[in-house]
């Protein structure tokens, strides 16, 4: 099961929900993105990835990205590249729905030693620059 967080911004009011980890329909997921890839429908490096390396893996747990230009956040799967023995290959190349731009992992939570993941720091507001703060949590499958 996912759990996420709604940050709120105190000066403006913009809001956001933030989805992390998997949920229960995870392994039928992650062969449907595979294949999604290998079919070249998730963008050409990931096709790519999976020609010259068809015993790949990805990662589809939800992670939270930022983007580099208008600072929008969003929760998308991961969908990182890795080799059979586990090195990575290359993160995949998020772009924001708003802009266009480049999207990257934002260092929101970090994780315990049980695989728990809480608050590092709050985000910032990408309208008005203010440190958003936590206004409620949830869990979801």
């Amino acid at each position: 099961m996912g759990s996420g967080i709604i940050f709120q911004c105190p000066e403006c009011g913009y809001s956001f929900d933030l989805m992390t980890g998997v949920g229960f329909l995870f392994p039928m997921i992650y062969a449907e993105t595979v294949e999604k890839m290998k079919r070249g429908e998730l963008g050409e490096a990931a096709k790519r990835f999976f020609d010259e390396h068809p015993d790949g893996t990805i990662n589809c747990k939800n992670v939270v990205l930022r983007c580099e230009n208008c600072g929008e956040y969003d929760s998308r799967e991961s969908l990182a590249m890795y080799l059979l023995n586990g090195e990575l290959y290359a993160e995949y190349p998020h772009k924001c729905e708003k802009c266009g731009g480049d999207m990257r992992a934002a260092e929101i939570f970090s994780e315990d030693e049980y695989g728990n993941e809480t608050v590092k720091h709050n985000p910032i507001c990408p309208h008005c620059k203010n440190e958003m703060k936590e206004y409620g949590t949830f869990c979801w499958d």
